[in-house]
């Protein structure tokens, strides 16, 4: 799974971090990615441009 844990300071784009599981441990990954998201949520963090600005 690749999930957005930071923003470059020089453009402020999302830096993402991919994660990688073996075969059928689809379930670890889905609890890192809660212990994440908990940890430093990204729902709401945007960078000055996007898509949807």
């Amino acid at each position: 799974m690749s999930v957005p844990l930071g923003f470059s300071p020089a453009n402020h784009l999302p830096i993402g971090m991919q994660f990688l599981a073996g075969f059928n441990q689809e379930p670890v990954l889905l609890q890192l990615a809660g212990q994440l998201e908990r940890a430093c949520p990204w729902r709401d963090r945007k960078p000055a441009v996007w898509a949807g600005h």
